[in-house]
């Protein structure tokens, strides 16, 4: 599984590092390469614009990923993380 998390201030992360958008965008297309069948989750924090998050899945689709989940929450995802983690 890969995460790919965007927090409210549209910081994105894939799992626990941070990336500035055009970095993320080259890596996704990496591991798009790579792995195009990997299961992707991304979590968008509930109080973003549609418009940041539909940026993150056009980006996610360039890279070669059809198939994505999609979760919403509140606060730090790395807080998420430890509850996933549970």
């Amino acid at each position: 599984e890969l995460y790919v998390s965007v927090q409210h201030d549209g910081m994105i992360y894939i799992d626990r590092k941070w990336y500035p958008a055009d970095e993320f965008a080259k890596r996704m297309r990496e591991f798009g390469v790579r792995a195009p069948h990997k299961r992707l989750l991304l979590r968008a924090d509930r109080d973003l614009p549609f418009s940041v998050v539909r940026s993150v899945l056009v980006t996610l689709q360039r890279a070669g990923f059809q198939r994505v989940s999609l979760i919403t929450f509140e606060g730090s995802p790395l807080a998420l993380i430890g509850h996933s983690a549970a």
